[in-house]
Order: structure tokens, then sequence, then C-alpha cells
């Protein structure tokens, strides 16, 4: 994908633009934080994004370092900068793993250091 439609997938992220977000995704995406068990399917990740995600930050700012494309498969490598809810700002190194099907995500990996 190119480097205008990450922009595009990180914006809606940093807005915290749930439709926005799952419509990155194939119907029957899976999605997988860090350890937790898998998510499946566009309805499964919303609830996930809105009720455990979005509300634990004030705001996000995603900076790409480096990514690294195949025909079928994109690694994203950054920083995101956050400020928590008691206005605390941190930056937090992050690697996603997608997994694509045409132009909509698959399969999307995050490892995070928290």
């Amino acid at each position: 994908m190119s480097d205008e439609w990450l922009a595009s997938l990180s914006q809606v992220i940093d807005e915290k633009d749930t439709p926005g977000f799952v419509g990155f995704l194939t119907e029957n995406a899976t999605f997988r934080f860090g350890n937790t068990s898998p998510l499946v399917g566009r309805a499964a990740i919303s609830e996930h994004i809105n009720k455990n995600v979005f509300p634990y930050s004030k705001s996000s700012k995603h900076r790409t370092e480096k990514v690294w494309r195949d025909e079928n498969s994109l690694v994203w490598q950054g920083v995101c900068d956050f400020v928590r809810l008691d206005d605390k700002e941190v930056s937090i190194n992050y690697v996603n793993i997608l997994h694509l099907t045409g132009s909509l995500i698959d399969e999307y990996l995050i490892y995070i250091d928290l």
C-alpha cells in the first residue's frame, strides 16, 4: 500500500474514528493487540476498539519510522505519542504487521512496547 494509504490509516486511528478504522478491514479481518486473544470481524474489532483502546488516551499521534512491503503484507514500525487521561505525555514504540487482501487489511497484528 502507498504512503498515502498508511497516512490515512494513521489519521483515522489518531482521530479515534472507529468506523473509519474498520473501513480499512475486510469483513472477517483478524485483529490482535500484543499477546491478547485475536478478535475476528469488524463488529468485534469495533466494539473492542471503542471499549478498550480509544477511551484510554486523550490523543495519539503515530509517527512512521520504517515500512517494509511486499505484494500482500506490510510491516509498519514507528512511535506513537500519547497524551494519557492524566495529561502525561508518553511515546511508545510499535511494529504492526498487516496482511492484505487487495487494499483491505485481513490480519492486523500489533506489537507494542508498553
